[in-house]
């Protein structure tokens, strides 16, 4: 079960392109969506949460222009400590990087309805970044 924690934020964006120019964009934003393991990491970093950091990862699947970008900034509010700051870098990295790739799992499948990317002969295979 996911839960939320207030002092959080998630902006996820989402880009379409054929021939090397956007067709469609997706913005949205809103708390990250944590799990009990990552709702319990987070409130040994929050502390007096008068400091803020924010990652940002991106992904992309494009085949010669056209394709696909997901890009997730994760924010978090921790403790004014070096040790809190560094501790709430590592896991906005974390969380960035899993919802990154969930993101652009789903670009992928909308991309393969727009015609913008082929899917793979093997369904199972992995692709490769």
């Amino acid at each position: 079960m996911e839960l939320n924690l207030p002092h959080t934020a998630m902006v996820v964006r989402r880009v379409y392109v054929r021939d090397k120019q956007e067709i469609e964009n997706e913005i949205s934003e809103g708390e990250v969506p944590m799990t009990q393991q990552q709702q319990d990491q987070y409130k040994l970093v929050i502390g007096d949460g008068l400091a803020r950091i924010a990652v940002g990862r991106d992904l992309s699947d494009t085949d010669y222009g056209s394709g696909g970008k997901a890009f997730v900034s994760v924010s978090l509010a921790c403790d004014q400590s070096a040790a809190g700051i560094s501790s709430a870098i590592v896991l906005a990295q974390q969380m960035a990087d899993y919802y990154v790739e969930q993101h652009i799992q789903a670009v992928r499948q909308k991309c393969y309805q727009l015609n913008l990317l082929k899917p793979p002969a093997d369904p199972n295979a992995r692709p490769q970044y």
